[in-house]
């Protein structure tokens, strides 16, 4: 089963997760194992294609997501309006 793709994308928080990971210097690695703490279980393989829009994030992926990176989740959805215009 295809999944389905809005302008050739599996998600739009993929940028907002990079800048915000980049901010807090974690690595892949390290988001992956903070996350491991919530319960979340994510490879570093995920994040990177998380973070280059090509796989679905699940609602609470995002909400964990965020909570990680000491967001809201408004915050991670910041840079989706530029995908709607």
């Amino acid at each position: 089963m295809q999944s389905k793709k809005f302008n050739n994308k599996s998600n739009i928080i993929g940028q907002a997760v990079r800048k915000y990971r980049m901010q807090k210097g974690y690595t892949q690695e390290q988001l992956c194992q903070k996350l491991d703490l919530l319960g979340l279980n994510l490879y570093h393989s995920d994040i990177h294609l998380i973070e280059n829009n090509k796989r679905i994030v699940k609602d609470y992926e995002a909400f964990a997501l965020a909570k990680v990176l000491g967001i809201t989740l408004d915050e991670i959805y910041i840079d989706a309006n530029k995908d709607f215009s």
